[in-house]
């Protein structure tokens, strides 16, 4: 808790004076403390999340305010000065080259100038020449009559005011669109916060699919949601439980079709997503027990392989029988007689 108290103090600061006195951080109750404590770790956790997302999309400027905002809170450099200076260089050099091409393009080509002055504004938003020459050009007939077009499909989508993922997803799709061009247009902005709120209803409603084990399904939505809604801890966890549901159900039909190897090979698939999977472990053992069953089989073969002298093959059907059944004498016997004759064959050679 050391880590954050900068922050806490100052998160309890409003609600620390009560009557002209001074309430202490320590007359809070445990479970209080608690509380904000696990508020602001959420927060942090929020910022990284939303740094990486911005960095990822090349948004240098939102991505070095989230990791900042990380310092901050962290009282300590989570991301170094040396790794802060590097984007903001990084922002600096692609608003100055940005705004170069922006210009280059604004009189032959006024739609492809707003596109740089946008990548231009998510390096340095503040940069005053590339606010001058954005509003210059939103006033352009032809990049007024463009970007209409892109607001109103955005608009007739939240016209139809519906909230499932489908449809949260061809807004999204409307809304990315659009602020290719432009990315404080106050329509694109509003869709943004409406795709925001409708989170809650859209992963209960694909939670609920699973949960009535129509995986399918509930893959196909999550999946989508994925595309809406990145780096989603709850989101990509649901992905990862119907990973380990379909391998399960694959290992158990190589299973019943007495597919041993392939049958374990899939079950260990699933330990490396969840090492405590039951059922994964289960068809593991249940394969082993299956191969072991045929140790009867096995030992026909291996003694017709040693009386036919192909002692290399015998070996390996020999070690097998051993390794399920430790205490068969009879394919320890064997083993040992293979070894003696396949020492003699090397010593000749």
């Amino acid at each position: 808790m050391k880590r954050i108290m900068p922050f806490l103090i100052t998160l309890l600061i409003p609600f620390l004076f009560t009557a002209c006195s001074l309430v202490s951080v320590n007359s809070l109750s445990a479970e209080k403390k608690f509380e904000i404590y696990h508020s602001v770790v959420n927060e942090i956790e929020s910022y990284k999340k939303e740094g990486d997302i911005h960095l990822k999309n090349k948004y240098y400027h939102k991505a070095i305010l989230a990791y900042e905002k990380v310092n901050f809170y962290e009282a300590k450099e989570v991301y170094s000065k040396e790794y802060i200076n590097n984007l903001k260089n990084r922002a600096s050099y692609n608003a100055k080259y940005f705004l170069k091409k922006a210009h280059a393009n604004a009189k032959k080509n006024k739609i492809k100038s707003l596109y740089y002055i946008n990548i231009t504004m998510r390096n340095n938003p503040t940069l005053k020449e590339a606010i001058k020459l954005k509003e210059t050009l939103l006033e352009d007939a032809k990049v007024k009559s463009f970007i209409n077009k892109k607001e109103q499909k955005v608009q007739n989508l939240l016209n139809k005011n519906k909230m499932t993922v489908y449809h949260t997803r061809s807004l999204n799709n409307s809304v990315k669109k659009l602020v290719k061009y432009d990315d404080f247009n106050p329509i694109a902005m509003k869709a943004k916060s409406i795709i925001k709120n409708s989170y809650k209803g859209l992963v209960k409603n694909s939670i609920s699919l699973y949960n009535k084990k129509n995986y399918s399904q509930a893959k196909k939505e999550f999946n989508l949601l994925s595309s809406i809604y990145q780096e989603d801890k709850t989101i990509n966890n649901y992905l990862h439980y119907i990973k380990q549901k379909e391998l399960i159900e694959e290992a158990k039909s190589y299973l019943a079709n007495k597919n041993y190897n392939k049958a374990s090979k899939v079950a260990k698939e699933v330990l490396k997503i969840n090492q405590n999977n039951q059922e994964a472990k289960e068809i593991i053992s249940a394969s082993k027990v299956a191969k072991c069953d045929m140790t009867g089989t096995l030992e026909a073969k291996g003694i017709n392989l040693y009386i036919k002298q192909n002692f290399d093959e015998a070996k390996i059907t020999f070690e097998k029988i051993i390794a399920c059944h430790p205490e068969n004498r009879r394919a320890h016997a064997y083993l040992k007689k293979i070894n003696q004759q396949l020492n003699t064959i090397k010593k000749l050679r």
